[in-house]
């Protein structure tokens, strides 16, 4: 749908301008933009203004400027992107978006907010059928809480636990721990740390290959 189509050979012999109002449908995804150019025989579109991408009843993404290659199914958007779940937010300024995989992609940096905790990191992918995050570089997880710092990190949206897949660094009012692999339940604050795992506390100092903490406690095992 478009409130205008028009063809110009002598600028694009390839493509069709749609203007106004305009939208796509393709499989399972609808796209929405202020105006665009759709290429027919090579399946493809490029699309500009308002840019809003949909998949499903719970997947929105919007941002300035979108190509999509009805081949492959993959979307590229740019500029001042918010990709959003019925869990979690996502800004960044470039996605790389894989509509059979429901699969998101950045390298240019995102700020996620989902509810309490707020993440950070130069590049990852979101998952949007597990409703996993994966998480690479200057990886920072804070919460009102405790600030966690690591350099990989994947995180559910839904059961709010974050696995460490490597060094990773938790700091609380109280303690700081130590470990290169373990999981953290944001919800009831417990953690089990593994590989070379340090917890420290008012000057104590935990050591162990396995350390179980429960943060609501202040218990560790």
């Amino acid at each position: 749908n478009a409130d205008v189509s028009e063809f110009n050979e002598s600028f694009n012999a390839k493509a069709t301008r749609l203007i106004g109002n305009v939208r796509f449908k393709h499989e399972s995804a609808f796209m929405f933009c202020d105006s665009a150019y759709l290429y027919r025989e090579e399946n493809r579109l490029e699309a500009f203004g308002h840019i809003r991408l949909t998949q499903g009843d719970s997947l929105t993404m919007t941002g300035g400027k979108l190509d999509y290659d009805g081949n492959t199914r993959i979307a590229n958007v740019f500029e001042n992107i918010v990709l959003s779940d019925r869990k979690m937010t996502l800004r960044t300024q470039r996605i790389e978006y894989d509509l059979s995989g429901s699969t998101a992609y950045y390298t240019d940096s995102a700020h996620i907010v989902d509810g309490e905790n707020t993440l950070t990191s130069r590049q990852g992918f979101y998952y949007s059928k597990t409703a996993d995050l994966y998480f690479k570089k200057d990886v920072l997880l804070v919460n009102p809480r405790y600030t966690l710092s690591c350099d990989t990190l994947r995180y559910n949206t839904v059961s709010r636990i974050a696995y460490f897949l490597g060094p990773t660094y938790l700091w609380t009012t109280t303690s700081n721990m130590y470990c290169e692999s373990g999981w953290y339940n944001t919800n009831r604050q417990n953690c089990l740390f593994t590989r070379n795992s340090r917890l420290e506390n008012d000057g104590q100092v935990l050591r162990g290959d396995t350390i179980a903490y429960d943060q609501k406690k202040d218990i560790g095992k």
